[in-house]
């Protein structure tokens, strides 16, 4: 945990976040990909903010109480995140694929610019939301492993392995808004 909690500090440094430890207690039951904080309102929590570990993007706040909060997880089907290819314009948006009977966990990038072709190895990072809410911008998401589709259809779409493992979530930050 010494070492999840050090890489988190490092990457929120890095990015400027300011950000509110705190551990997991809780996975979602079912399908639902969705975990359990221990960290609520009185820590200055509020839903739609985003949740990070020490790898990159894990959600976003869902549901707050006094003592708990509720993250969706980025890999849940209903999840879609604002995305950059890092280094680059190129805009689209990534979806959880839910959850992975057969391996891994991936998620599905799609690029709104139809002549772009995403690269195997290129690197997603946040693009951001309005007044950072849900997502603030430069949060690493992933790496693009799989094209699909052809050069000219009207979107591009990739599946994208996280760089997050989220089978082994243990401590997360969550970025204070404002």
């Amino acid at each position: 945990d010494q070492a999840q909690l050090s890489s988190l500090l490092q990457l929120a440094g890095r990015g400027g976040y300011r950000i509110v430890a705190a551990s997991v207690i809780a996975a979602g039951q079912d399908y639902a990909n969705s975990v359990t904080l221990d960290v609520g309102s009185r820590d200055g929590v509020h839903a739609q903010e985003t949740v990070l570990n020490g790898d990159g993007l894990v959600g976003t706040v869902t549901q707050v109480s006094r003592d708990t909060s509720t993250v969706l997880l980025a890999t849940d089907a209903s999840s879609v995140v604002g995305a950059r290819m890092a280094g680059s314009d190129q805009i689209g948006a990534v979806t959880g694929t839910g959850k992975s009977l057969s391996g891994p966990y991936l998620l599905r990038l799609r690029l709104f610019d139809g002549n772009v072709v995403p690269q195997a190895g290129q690197s997603l990072v946040t693009f951001g939301s309005v007044q950072d809410r849900p997502f603030v911008p430069g949060v690493p998401i992933g790496q693009v492993v799989q094209v699909q589709g052809n050069a000219g259809s009207l979107t591009q779409t990739a599946l994208v392995r996280p760089f997050v493992n989220f089978t082994s979530l243990g401590i997360v930050g969550v970025v204070i808004a404002g």
